[in-house]
Parts: structure tokens; sequence; C-alpha cells
């Protein structure tokens, strides 16, 4: 389903950019630049790639956790009520 592939993909990403902070230094520069937020200096990009960073693999587990089972409900909700909602509740 739709849904799970989505969730599926967003997983995929958070260990990508995880194991590129642990395990990869020369991916840093670009990290630091793009995936962390900088007080007083904030940046689209940074905020949205800050999403995919995580410190330690106890919160990578307990966050992919949470949006595999949650995530998949979720997304079929939301594409119920914002995309095909009955035209009488417009």
């Amino acid at each position: 389903p739709p849904a799970a592939a989505t969730v599926g993909a967003i997983i995929g990403a958070n260990l990508a950019v995880t194991f590129l902070w642990k395990y990869i230094p020369p991916s840093w520069k670009l990290l630091n630049r793009f995936f962390v937020i900088v007080p007083f200096y904030p940046s689209a990009l940074g905020v949205l790639g800050s999403t995919f960073s995580h410190q330690t693999w106890r919160h990578l587990a307990t966050n992919m956790m949470v949006l595999g089972l949650m995530g998949t409900r979720g997304k079929k909700l939301m594409t119920t009520i914002w995309i095909y909602r009955p035209a009488n509740l417009v």
C-alpha cells in the first residue's frame, strides 16, 4: 500500500542519515550544513533536515518504531480527511 511505501522511505532516509553521522566522517561537513538547526541562523533546509538526524541508535529505533506503528494509519486517515472528503463537508 502507498502508506507503507511512504513510511518505509522515511525510515530508510533516517537510517541513511544516521549511518552517515556515525560512520562516514567526510559527510559531516554536509550534514552540519543541512541537517542541523543553528540558533539565530535558521534555514528551511536545516529545519527539514534535522528531522532526519538522530544522535543515538536507541533514539532512532524509538522514533522509527512509533513511525512504523502509527505512520501508515495516520497517512490513511489524513488522506481520507483531506483528499477524499465528501463534497457536503466542504
